[in-house]
């Protein structure tokens, strides 16, 4: 008899299980959830497409806008040829006949915190700073050549 006792002392020692039911989530609070996430994903898919579709000029590359037909950028192109500036300077040539470069020369602009629209071509860019006309783009190309070549 004495281990029916001791058997029903542990058992009535034991502490109770909770067994409480799992609240439930009601329709209301499954609507404000899924609402949260999808207005989350539609912001981040906005957010990529403006980051994915905006033109990144690199920092010290040095950006040269033109067309064939302008006459100062003919003057420039003379003026690169006469001193071989290629062949001591990298430049990223970005021909405005082809229209798929203006949003690069847009994208300059708006460093240089020129309006887009109206510009006009010579114009160089590197490091947020634009170069106009061939009397800047060829002061700045012989300065950067110089310094260059005294190194």
């Amino acid at each position: 008899m004495e281990e029916e006792n001791i058997s029903n002392t542990v058992i009535e020692n034991k502490p109770e299980q909770n067994l409480q039911t799992p609240a439930r989530i009601t329709p209301e609070a499954k609507r404000v959830v899924l609402s949260f996430f999808i207005g989350s994903a539609i912001i981040i898919g906005i957010l990529l497409y403006f980051y994915l579709n905006t033109v990144q000029l690199e920092a010290n590359k040095i950006y040269y806008f033109y067309t064939d037909e302008c006459p100062n950028c003919k003057v420039v192109k003379s003026f690169m040829q006469d001193f071989s500036v290629e062949e001591y300077l990298t430049i990223n040539k970005m021909d405005m006949d082809n229209s798929s470069n203006v949003k690069y020369m847009q994208r300059a602009a708006k460093l240089c915190k020129l309006p887009s629209s109206g510009l006009g071509v010579p114009l160089l860019f590197i490091n947020n700073k634009c170069y106009i006309g061939r009397i800047e783009v060829i002061d700045y190309l012989n300065e950067t050549l110089q310094e260059y070549l005294i190194q």
